[in-house]
C-alpha cells in the first residue's frame, strides 16, 4: 500500500470512529509525531525528541559544562 492510500484508509477509519477515548490516543500519537523544532543542523525535532534536548542540555549546564557568554565572545573573536 502506498503512503497516499495509507493516509486514505486511516482518514476513513478515524471518521468513522465513535470512541472518543481512541481519538484521543490517535491525537496524542499525531500530536508527539509532529515536527515541533529543529535541530542546529537542520534536522526536524519531534515533540519527544525536543524534550530530551532540553533535558540533556539542562544537564549539561547543572554540571557545569557549558561556555560563559564571555568566553563564547572571545572564541568567536578569535575566529
Amino acid at each position: 500500500m502506498d503512503i497516499q492510500s495509507l493516509k486514505i484508509d486511516l482518514a476513513q477509519k478515524i471518521l468513522e470512529l465513535k470512541d472518543q477515548s481512541t481519538l484521543a490516543k490517535i491525537a496524542s500519537v499525531l500530536d508527539d509525531s509532529a515536527i515541533v523544532a529543529y535541530s542546529t543542523n537542520g534536522e526536524p525535532l519531534t515533540k519527544t525528541d525536543y524534550l530530551k534536548t532540553l533535558s540533556d542540555a539542562e544537564k549539561e549546564i547543572d554540571s557545569g559544562d557549558f561556555l560563559s557568554h564571555e568566553e563564547v565572545v572571545k572564541t568567536s573573536n578569535d575566529w
